[in-house]
């Protein structure tokens, strides 16, 4: 063992309190990151004998890909829940706070909600794009 400036003895070469330097950890770290040989890796690691540092970043690094995972599932499971529900509110808005009848009429695309493409612009219409441009700008257009 080895002694620092505190006067404290590091762990030996070899010894499974071994420190990781810097370069392992960028170099776990970019291992960890591989899509599926980084998932496989750190379970390894995790639960292999050996360098008790290295055992606790595989460990943290498959903590977080199981909480992304759980993460990304709950929001799949709400979009497929609420998703009709969302949908229907954003139809009740635009039917009601702009006068359209769907989002055909938003898009010009032919076919959506009976809509043959985008609707003729009146002059009400036409006043009120007038006026978000005098306040927001042209827009680079």
């Amino acid at each position: 063992m080895t002694q620092n400036l505190n006067n404290e003895t590091a762990p030996a070469r070899g010894s499974i309190y071994e420190p990781i330097g810097m370069w392992g950890y960028i170099g776990y770290a970019i291992l960890f990151v591989i899509p599926v040989v980084g998932l496989v890796l750190a379970a390894v690691l995790s639960f292999s004998g050996g360098n008790v540092n290295r055992k606790n970043l595989a460990r943290a690094f498959l903590l977080v890909k199981v909480l992304l995972l759980v993460f990304a599932v709950i929001i799949v499971a709400a979009a497929i829940i609420f998703g009709d529900a969302i949908q229907a509110a954003i139809g009740e808005y635009m039917k009601n706070a702009m006068g359209l009848s769907g989002i055909g009429d938003l898009t010009g695309m032919p076919g959506m909600n009976g809509t043959q493409g985008m609707p003729a612009f009146d002059a009400e219409s036409m006043a009120q794009l007038e006026e978000f441009f005098k306040l927001f700008g042209q827009g680079g257009y």
